[in-house]
């Protein structure tokens, strides 16, 4: 009964503190997985990256070019995911309004830090799908790639008009849309405790209107200009 006590007011800002800690593990998860004709590539939300590729476009005159992915709003995404653990854990003592409303915020700037890293990474698929890429076919290197690749008996190299080659889309992971609906929910359970315990704190006014009863009787004022004469 005194732990059921102690987390009474609390259990909105444990759940977004959960949620963030989820969260936290999914950044570093991979958030785009990427299958290209030479190779496969994986990123976290921070920028790294895990490329298996055979190079096929290495002695090409023009290659293709490396993608950048910026983890800053992972890094953001962490430090705030700090601030709401550590706050939701000293309320739990200290039990302080300021305390409440840092941690609500604290939510709601990690569900928008994941949102945009989300925004990001997803506009940077196509450049890291070009990493993939064979480069002009004319160019010799890339013909030279392609052939090598065939004799290793890694693949067959494509003939215009004759062989069908398929491409694999690129996009986000599983994991990182759920890192966005962990984030989305924590921040709801954090507004919505906020509320919550804002909302207790109103001062109602009485609906209904205490009548005096029969026992009580109402005091007049006396009015000391009247007299009582006293009856014949």
């Amino acid at each position: 009964m005194k732990v059921l006590a102690a987390l009474g007011g609390n259990w909105g800002y444990l759940c977004a503190a959960a949620g963030n800690v989820i969260t936290f593990g999914l950044l570093f998860e991979p958030w785009l997985d990427i299958n290209g004709g030479s190779g496969n590539i994986k990123s976290d939300a921070f920028g790294k990256f895990q490329i298996s590729s055979s190079l096929m476009g290495l002695w090409s005159g023009s290659p293709p070019p490396a993608a950048t992915i910026n983890g800053t709003w992972a890094v953001l995404a962490c430090a705030a995911i700090g601030v709401t653990v550590c706050t939701t854990l000293v309320n739990l003592r200290a039990r302080t309004k300021a305390l409440s409303h840092l941690t609500t915020v604290s939510s709601v700037a990690v569900a928008l830090f994941i949102v945009f890293a989300l925004v990001h990474m997803n506009g940077k698929v196509s450049d890291v799908r070009g990493m993939l890429g064979f480069g002009p076919f004319r160019d010799l290197g890339t013909q030279a790639g392609l052939m090598m690749r065939w004799a290793s008996g890694n693949g067959r190299p494509p003939v215009p008009g004759l062989r069908q080659v398929s491409y694999t889309t690129a996009g986000l992971t599983s994991e990182a849309w759920y890192a966005g609906v962990t984030a989305v929910s924590s921040a709801v359970a954090a507004i919505a405790q906020c509320a919550r315990n804002r909302s207790s704190d109103v001062i109602r006014l009485p609906l209904r209107i205490r009548r005096p009863t029969s026992t009580e009787t109402p005091e007049l004022d006396a009015d000391p200009k009247q007299t009582v004469e006293p009856e014949s």
